[in-house]
């Protein structure tokens, strides 16, 4: 596993890094950044807390640059699925979308047939 690195940490303070990194980058395109914590307590994950952060940083950094104007957004809330909590993170932006670009792109993977 490498640089792994498994151990408790606080979800809401990650999640607050990681808006503080992107409001700052969507400042400075001219693009409006939310967060929406839909969490009624901090809570804590046990995980690569680096790794996670970097999963958010990706998702989030695709879709600002696939925008020139608008906005993006993240939310989280905790769910409970077969007795375990989970989490579930939703990622949006007011951009094209992938129907559209791959209608644009009809012919991205036509060489895997």
């Amino acid at each position: 596993m490498g640089n792994t690195k498994i151990r408790s940490f606080s979800l809401r303070k990650v999640l607050q890094e990681v808006s503080d990194v992107m409001i700052e980058k969507c400042r400075q395109k001219k693009v409006m950044f939310f967060c929406s914590d839909h969490m009624n307590e901090d809570h804590h994950m046990i995980q690569d807390q680096r790794r996670v952060k970097q999963v958010l940083f990706n998702y989030l950094q695709n879709s600002l640059e696939g925008i020139d104007k608008g906005y993006i957004s993240i939310s989280v809330r905790s769910c409970m699925n077969l007795g375990l909590k989970t989490f579930r993170f939703d990622i949006l932006d007011s951009g094209p979308g992938v129907n559209e670009f791959m209608n644009v792109n009809d012919d991205m993977f036509s060489t895997l047939h």
